[in-house]
């Protein structure tokens, strides 16, 4: 993904912030939404299998969605 940036610096000369298109920057939260996604749907897969390793008795879906 090419992003069209611009960098505001401090008096050094050093960057400070990051300027991008709008645009792109719902891109990016959406990009990261799905990460977080991901990563949830992988924990929750870990933690399926370590349960079913040891034997554990795991909840149903409706035992899960009935406390939320």
């Amino acid at each position: 993904m090419q992003v069209n940036t611009n960098f505001l610096m401090d008096n050094k000369g050093e960057k400070q912030f990051v300027m991008i298109p709008y645009l792109e920057w719902e891109k990016i939260q959406r990009l990261l939404n799905k990460m977080d996604t991901l990563e949830g749907i992988k924990k929750g897969y870990i933690e399926v299998k370590k349960a079913k390793n040891s034997k554990k008795k795991l909840r149903t879906l409706n035992e899960f969605l009935s406390e939320c």
